[in-house]
């Protein structure tokens, strides 16, 4: 030891008792009556910074280590000290003393590669935070409301695509111990956020309940559950879902998911089929990485790692898949940054996540960042951070995007209720999106069976046929192009489904045609298919109509109508083996069209049922 004083090296051994039982207090009075008897005992400054670093108090922290550092002969002075101080220095933003320091510490002899791995992040760290801090972005967050933040601790938002109910989870106190459950507060008519509740008594309990996500719609939730519960792990993943104004017991999601690991911090893409979470696994990068898991035909598959572009040998915490599907949001302390977990963004293109790219300062700084999620329309973020006083440690904040990091492609939403057109009863009903330009599925729900309420996102860039289907009733399709990124496209569409009988119709508005032509263009396929599979599953003959506006010659367009219901025909027929006596094909020109139509729906294939054989 640096110090020859007996009673100064006892008043530091007693210290130390103290320290490794947390009694901070205890040990830090020790500490400066043994540098009273010895102001040059290195070793207790050094052991002082090491407390107020731990407690939070990061001035105090550098100043004792700069003391030790002065005081010690840099020969002797244990390496240790120069990276002690540089992470400390890293969360106060003192970037510049951050390289020296850890220029200094990398030349000493005898480093161990654990450490001088440690070292060179912080150094990379700093040297990125020279390079771009001088670029600060537009950030002015605000704490939500009282009432949302009434709790010692708010943290890890989630929030509905309608931007309309946000759940969180609180926690009573600082400790550990203290009980977390997970609450839900609803905008009320003049926009505010209303007094948060408990999401249920079959989601929260006398225990633990953690971070979780929720589907665009509101009516699927995972959640972390660590104690209490049967799991597999430390922690696990449990599902619930909303029926009506009630939430079901929640269930385990079982051994694909869930491992005899720690598994946590879920993210559920927009209708709910894929899951993103973080879990210390077997198979990682380094300690916790993100995984992602798909619900097929029921079942979870094994999860994937996300792989290098997103994962290092550190940590990478708290995704948050945008409902746009292909942005991810997620905290690293593993890349260039600015300290500690910086909150980074990769796009999925092709089926492969792009490299990583920081957010930037000041949505980053020195301390650590945990979490963000971003509205579907992106133009708002939420996140938690310091509260700022003892009584609320944490506080939820809402900011406006800096247009720099906005999504390329923002989502909006189509809602309403399915009901039957002739009783108006609310029906559950299979949802499902598709790309038109693609034939590929791109989301799936269902409408709730008390309510009959659905949400669907739509994400800019592509065109999408959206069909509701219910056993015994007959399809329904609609279009949206979202190939105009400058429209607002949230809307409400209530559907009314008509049963199946002789006499029923429905348009289908996604069978197109080159113009002036009766050629199928290639995003009628998707249609088509949703025909041919309704007229196999039904015992049924129908009739293919075609509608045309005024635009040209009576003549000219009965028979353009003619020869498109005739190609919708001859397709189903052709492709899909559909028997010829169990469909028809009739032009009707404008003979049959609704003044009230406008032009752009008069133009239209409609089908008809003829006759059931049940």
């Amino acid at each position: 030891m640096s110090t020859k004083s007996k009673k100064a090296i006892a008043y530091y051994q007693e210290a130390d008792n103290y320290r490794v039982r947390r009694q901070y207090d205890q040990a830090i009075s020790l500490l400066n009556e043994a540098i009273k008897k010895d102001g040059k005992f290195v070793e207790a400054y050094i052991r002082l910074g090491k407390i107020y670093h731990a407690i939070d108090q990061l001035e105090l922290a550098e100043e004792n280590y700069r003391q030790a550092i002065q005081l010690a002969v840099v020969s002797t002075i244990n390496p240790d000290t120069y990276l002690l101080i540089a992470e400390v220095q890293i969360t106060l933003e003192k970037y510049l003393e951050v390289k020296g320091n850890i220029d200094i510490f990398l030349t000493r002899e005898k480093v161990g590669l654990k450490k001088k791995v440690r070292a060179t992040l912080l150094k990379r760290q700093a040297e990125y935070a020279l390079a771009h801090i001088d670029k600060p972005l537009n950030f002015n967050p605000i704490a939500l409301n009282d009432q949302v933040n009434q709790f010692a601790l708010q943290y890890f938002p989630a929030i509905t695509a309608d931007q309309q109910t946000l759940f969180y989870t609180k926690r009573n106190g600082n400790s550990p111990y203290d009980d977390e459950d997970i609450m839900v507060s609803i905008k009320n008519d003049q926009n505010e956020w209303g007094a948060p509740q408990s999401i249920s008594d079959k989601i929260n309990s006398e225990l633990n309940e953690g971070t979780c996500t929720i589907s665009a719609n509101g009516r699927m939730m995972v959640f972390t559950s660590c104690q209490g519960r049967k799991g597999y792990g430390s922690c696990d993943l449990f599902v619930s879902h909303k029926v009506g104004d009630k939430w079901s017991e929640p269930e385990n999601m079982g051994d694909k998911i869930n491992s005899i690991a720690w598994e946590s911090q879920p993210s559920l893409s927009s209708d709910g089929r894929k899951l993103y979470f973080v879990s210390n696994r077997k198979g990682g990068k380094g300690g916790r990485d993100i995984w992602v898991s798909q619900l097929v035909e029921g079942s979870w598959s094994a999860p994937t790692n996300l792989g290098n572009n997103v994962n290092t040998i550190f940590e990478e915490v708290s995704p948050f898949i945008h409902q746009n599907g292909q942005t991810l949001y997620y905290a690293s302390n593993g890349k260039p940054g600015f300290g500690g977990f910086d909150i980074y963004s990769s796009e999925l293109i092709k089926q492969e996540w792009s490299f990583s790219k920081n957010l930037g300062f000041p949505i980053n700084r020195g301390n650590d960042q945990m979490s963000m999620i971003i509205t579907a329309d992106g133009s708002k973020g939420y996140y938690s951070d310091s509260g700022g006083d003892q009584e609320r440690q944490s506080e939820i904040r809402q900011f406006d995007v800096p247009v720099q990091i906005r999504v390329e492609h923002k989502s909006y939403y189509v809602k309403g209720q399915v009901i039957d057109r002739e009783t108006g009863e609310s029906l559950s009903s299979k949802i499902q999106l598709y790309d038109l330009s693609s034939n590929q599925l791109v989301g799936q729900t269902a409408s709730d069976s008390v309510q009959g309420d659905y949400l669907m996102t739509l994400t800019e860039g592509g065109k999408y046929g959206l069909y509701v289907n219910r056993v015994g009733y007959v399809m329904k399709s609609l279009t949206f192009d979202m190939s105009n990124t400058d429209q607002e496209n949230s809307v409400i569409i209530n559907v009314s489904l008509d049963r199946i009988k002789s006499g029923a119709t429905t348009v289908l508005n996604n069978i197109f045609f080159e113009h002036d032509s009766y050629d199928l263009s290639k995003e009628s396929l998707t249609e088509l298919e949703k025909v041919a599979e309704f007229i196999m599953q039904n015992e049924i003959t129908m009739e293919i109509g075609g509608y045309t506006d005024a635009t040209g010659s009576e003549e000219y367009n009965m028979q353009l109508s003619i020869k498109r219901a005739q190609s919708v025909h001859d397709y189903l027929i052709k492709e899909f083996d559909i028997p010829q006596s169990r469909v028809e094909y009739r032009g009707y020109g404008v003979s049959k069209n609704d003044k009230s139509i406008p032009d752009s729906g008069k133009r239209r294939i409609e089908f008809k049922i003829l006759h059931t054989y049940k």
